[in-house]
């Protein structure tokens, strides 16, 4: 009962304010261009032995190299309506296309969309969808069809909410729940996903300095397990639980700003099957270091470079198990991006 009079006096404000309606909705839009320029040194997550192995172009299909150049560009798109009066709300469209010319099949779109609205200060409520589609992993032998490798990827589709809080001087914290599902191609649907995370972040202004901390628990359900093929009697379920810090500083010399940040995530699989040596009692442990410089070009153009470096530790009660699933890689990008606001209604 108490939310439906809570919406009532919202479409009241709405409908009641002395704002006109076209006011309210025919304001600028704001386009931001980026273009990133990367390398990234192992785009297969290959161990050192796979990288030292022949055997290895078999998962590679047409490519020669398990290293790639990067070309992203993008496309974000920002409408800021007054739909509620003296509130912000805010619809965010972000989309972009990553090209690897080392190794096509790593080609993918990407799309997401978001709703903000503030209630106050460092106070919002989010609502978001994002889409990817053709994530490529490697060639691999299908279980069900043994004779040949096939090519393995999935689709990805993620819902999520969050709500942020001011705890004013203390900073402001955000919680959010999300699902996400990875479906993959007909070859390899032992291996589709169903995933819960829950996570909170803090974060903290301290002069110059914005301070982050973040951790998360997920939880993966091997949503295909025994449905019948014979590839789908080891669960591939999962969960693993997450932790980011970064710092960033904002300056007034050379750069605009710089960030610093660490990732941890440990991964636990769930199955228990002696037969399922690659999954039964496997774990790993992935650490992530990187650095963010932006930099202002012009009052509307900034350039930003990224460097990320991932190191996945796994263990497992078979030794070639640990040595085939730990990997490193390192990469780094450079982005351009353009501001421009466009007022297509006057």
């Amino acid at each position: 009962m108490f939310n439906k009079i809570k919406l009532i006096i919202l479409l009241c404000s709405f409908l009641l304010s002395s704002i006109p309606l076209k006011n309210k909705l025919l304001v600028p839009i704001y386009f931001d261009f980026g273009l990133s320029l990367g390398y990234n040194d192992n785009l297969f997550k290959f161990s050192d032995d796979e990288k030292e192995s022949d055997g290895s172009y078999d998962y590679m299909g047409s490519a020669s190299n398990y290293d790639s150049s990067i070309l992203k560009p993008d496309l974000k798109v920002f409408y800021s309506p007054q739909l509620l009066y003296d509130k912000v709300t805010n619809f965010i469209l972000f989309s972009s296309l990553s090209k690897y010319p080392n190794i096509e099949d790593k080609n993918n779109i990407y799309y997401s969309l978001r709703f903000e609205y503030k209630i106050k200060p460092y106070s919002w409520i989010k609502l978001g969808y994002k889409n990817s589609t053709d994530n490529f992993l490697r060639y691999y032998t299908d279980g069900d069809l043994p004779e040949a490798n096939y090519k393995c990827d999935y689709d990805s589709e993620t819902i999520y909410a969050n709500y942020s809080m001011n705890f004013y001087p203390y900073g402001w914290t955000r919680f959010e729940i999300s699902k996400n599902t990875q479906f993959f191609n007909p070859y390899f649907t032992e291996f589709d996903l169903e995933i819960f995370e829950l996570s909170l972040t803090h974060n903290y202004k301290y002069n110059l300095y914005s301070i982050s901390g973040k951790i998360s628990s997920t939880v993966a359900d091997n949503i295909s397990y025994k449905n019948g093929l014979n590839s789908t009697e080891f669960d591939r379920s999962y969960n693993s639980i997450g932790m980011r810090l970064s710092i960033k500083r904002s300056l007034e010399s050379f750069l605009k700003r710089i960030t610093f940040g660490y990732d941890y995530n440990y991964r636990s699989y769930v199955s228990e099957s002696e037969l399922d040596a690659l999954h039964a009692g496997r774990s790993h442990v992935e650490n992530s270091f990187f650095i963010f410089m932006l930099k202002e070009l012009r009052y509307n153009i900034d350039m930003e470079l990224r460097y990320k470096f991932r190191y996945r530790k796994t263990n497992s009660d078979f030794e070639w198990v640990e040595s085939l699933k730990s990997f490193t890689d390192n990469q780094i990008v450079i982005k351009f991006i353009y501001d421009m606001e466009l007022d297509l209604f006057y």
